[in-house]
This record gives C-alpha cells, sequence and structure tokens, in this order.
C-alpha cells in the first residue's frame, strides 16, 4: 500500500501549501487540489520518489533554513510552486545559457567544457542554479514542471539539476556528456555517482529545452524564443 500527499491552492498564484497524506495505490505522487480551478485537481510526481515525499511537513516555515529530514541533507518542505515555461526561460537567461558566445562545441570546444565544468559547482558558478536566490530562499518547496507529458515535483536541488539538463541541451551539448559530466562533478564533491534522481531531473530538463525548441542563436536559430 502506497501513499499520495495532498497541497492545497492557498496564498500566491501558482503556489500550494502541503496539508495531508493518504494511503492510496500506484504511489507515491501528490495531488494539488484546485490547482486549475474549482473542482479541478492537478496530479504530479515526484523526481526523488524515496526521499522528497518523505520531507514534506505541516509545520510552518518562516525564517532560516528548514530543518533537515533525518539522515539526510535534504530539508523538510511544506510547500509546491508551478514553474511556467517563463519563469524557466528566466532562470536560465540568467545563466547566459541563450548567450550565441556559448559554443559547447566549437573550434574551443575544451575550453567550453572546462568553462561547463567549473561554471556548474559553487555560489558564484552561473549552471548551479540551486545556489542561486530564486531557489536557495525557497529551500522548504517542491517546483513543479510539466512538459506535456512528465508532471515532475522537484526538491530545489533536484531544480537546480532540472535546468542544468536545459542549460546543456541549449548549448548544444550531448545528453552523455550532461550526464556523464553530472557523474564526474558529484564523484569529485561528494565521491559518489550523481543519484538516479539527480540524472532523471537532468533529463527531464533537456526533454523541456527540446519540447520548447530553445537554442543558443549559435544553435542556428533567428530567435531564441521559437514558439
Amino acid at each position: 500500500m502506497w501513499f499520495f500527499v495532498v497541497f492545497e491552492q492557498v496564498g500566491p498564484a501558482g503556489e500550494g501549501l502541503f496539508t495531508h497524506k493518504e494511503l492510496g495505490e500506484g504511489g507515491p505522487y501528490g495531488v494539488w487540489l484546485y490547482r486549475c480551478g474549482e473542482g479541478c485537481n492537478y496530479p504530479f510526481s515526484f523526481a526523488d520518489m524515496s526521499i522528497t515525499p518523505r520531507t514534506l511537513t505541516t509545520d510552518s516555515i518562516v525564517d532560516g533554513e528548514p530543518p533537515l529530514y533525518p539522515g539526510t541533507d535534504e530539508p523538510y518542505t511544506n510547500k509546491v510552486m508551478a514553474m511556467n515555461k517563463d519563469m524557466i526561460f528566466s532562470q536560465l537567461a540568467a545563466s547566459k545559457a541563450f548567450d550565441p558566445e556559448v559554443k559547447a562545441f566549437s573550434v574551443l570546444w575544451v575550453s567550453q567544457s572546462y568553462y561547463l565544468w567549473t561554471g556548474s559547482s559553487g555560489w558564484e558558478a552561473p549552471f548551479d542554479f540551486s545556489t542561486k536566490a530564486f531557489f536557495a530562499d525557497r529551500d522548504n518547496y517542491l517546483f513543479i514542471t510539466d512538459d506535456g507529458e512528465n508532471v515532475v515535483a522537484h526538491n530545489f536541488r533536484n531544480m537546480g539539476n532540472f535546468l542544468w539538463g536545459a542549460a546543456t541541451y541549449i548549448m548544444g551539448v550531448p545528453q552523455w556528456l550532461a550526464l556523464t559530466g553530472a557523474h564526474l562533478n558529484n564523484l569529485d564533491d561528494t565521491g559518489s555517482w550523481d543519484s538516479d534522481d539527480d540524472q532523471w531531473s537532468i533529463q527531464l530538463g533537456r526533454k523541456y529545452a527540446k519540447e520548447m525548441n530553445w537554442k543558443t542563436i549559435y544553435g542556428g536559430r533567428a530567435t531564441i524564443f521559437k514558439n
């Protein structure tokens, strides 16, 4: 017997508050009540099926860092936010993923690969999205992405992986290299391979960017926003 978690539309538009868990079949998954209007509920899955649903709490988290879920470095969560296309685009644009001078596989591919490596970890790194204020100040949130096929809730770190995946697609980095780079970066930081949920979030980000038809100008697009 699995469980599902329930959020209700509360406060600012596009945000919901965790209310409770219920027993159910086929979970764990989430349901956002009234997300799209009265009587219209919004189901979603989790990037990390194992830990994320268990970090949810009904406690109010106002100031400071949320307490960590026991045995992990994951904070407790109590809110959910829908990440629409414009919100995702703005985070990617701030990292300069759309910059026409970012040529991951130009004749300078070695130096560009080094740029991606050094730019993917640390507070000052442009592609370490989870350290940016928008997410670091909302580490008690889950962020929902919807590519038309996969509706998935990510914690703030997995949302960073999602955006990293999208950025690598935009810059012309092949998927194998984006995933391998994440493994090597995690190995360098923690001594272990990247987790399955991190790798899944990267793939989801790449799929989202592909669905949006986002490319750098260098990639042959006359405009960044094709659709």
